[in-house]
């Protein structure tokens, strides 16, 4: 009788046991999968919960005209004086900040503020080497507020004046091998929520330098 009872209770521990192995390994899978989640590419373009889209993009030149791309003129010459200037060129983003969990309520924590930026270059033909094909990328600051569902807009450079002091755009000015050069400025927008989680976004303007106020 005592080695019966022996064999049941050993046999009640394996199924106790083996339940709490089966319990385990549905933990383990729920903790594989919400890190799966957590390394999505939405994940990694942005933490708060919000997708931030640029809507719109309006370039101005020099002149202040305002266009969907960008004619930047790479030098000024004064007619009468001869002197030359050069001027940044600067364009109006237009932002929309779209709340993702349609479980719950959004609240003003959940706007975005759009904090810096950063400009690349890039040209259709491939040849886009810094300080000889394109201009140098750099990074600048910004301070735009974007409401949860809602828009927000600002201004911010996208040729800096010393650019065009600089290869390839100096060369420009002379009429040299290459009149124009075509390209496009990746715009990499960085921003965060009021409780600090990061927002990213990306876009793109076309623009076209060149001498043009001065081309023969």
């Amino acid at each position: 009788m005592n080695g019966r009872k022996t064999a049941k209770g050993v046999g009640r521990m394996r199924g106790v046991l083996g339940m709490g192995v089966y319990f385990l390994s549905l933990v383990a899978l729920a903790l594989a999968s919400s890190q799966w989640v957590a390394c999505s590419p939405l994940e990694d373009e942005s933490t708060a919960g919000v997708k931030l889209t640029v809507i719109k993009i309006t370039a101005r030149n020099a002149e202040g005209q305002e266009s969907d791309w960008l004619a930047s003129d790479v030098v000024r010459i004064d007619p009468d004086t001869g002197q030359e200037t050069v001027f940044e060129d600067t364009a109006r983003v237009d932002f929309r900040n779209d709340w993702l969990n349609l479980a719950i309520e959004p609240t003003p924590f959940n706007d975005v503020i759009v904090i810096r930026y950063r400009v690349e270059y890039f040209r259709p033909d491939g040849q886009n080497r810094p300080g000889v094909h394109v201009p140098f990328p750099f990074d600048a600051v910004t301070n735009i507020r974007v409401p949860v569902n809602g828009t927000g807009a600002g201004e911010i450079v996208v040729v800096k004046a010393q650019a065009k002091l600089e290869d390839p755009l100096w060369g420009l000015r002379f009429g040299g091998r290459e009149r124009e050069i075509s390209a496009y400025a990746l715009l990499t927008f960085f921003g965060h929520d009021l409780f600090g989680r990061n927002v990213t976004t990306h876009a793109r303007l076309e623009i076209h330098f060149a001498n043009w106020a001065d081309q023969q």
